[in-house]
């Protein structure tokens, strides 16, 4: 589940818990993407490396298959 929001509280860990709680999938089963759960940084330069790209995207879904 990518959501660019925060993994906490946020939009992917509802989804992530309807789909534990209606099926038989482990928990290491649901991958979620989300930004850092920290403040939004207020330089260009911080928010590189804060905000979701497609290179996290993809390197996060081949370590999770590793």
């Amino acid at each position: 589940i990518i959501d660019s929001a925060w993994k906490f509280c946020g939009f992917s860990a509802e989804i992530a818990s309807m789909i534990n709680e209606k099926s038989n999938l482990s928990n290491k089963s649901i991958l979620r993407i989300n930004i850092p759960d920290a403040p939004a940084p207020a330089s260009m330069s911080l928010e590189e490396g804060y905000y979701l790209n497609s290179e996290k995207i993809v390197n996060t879904v081949k370590a999770f298959f590793k």
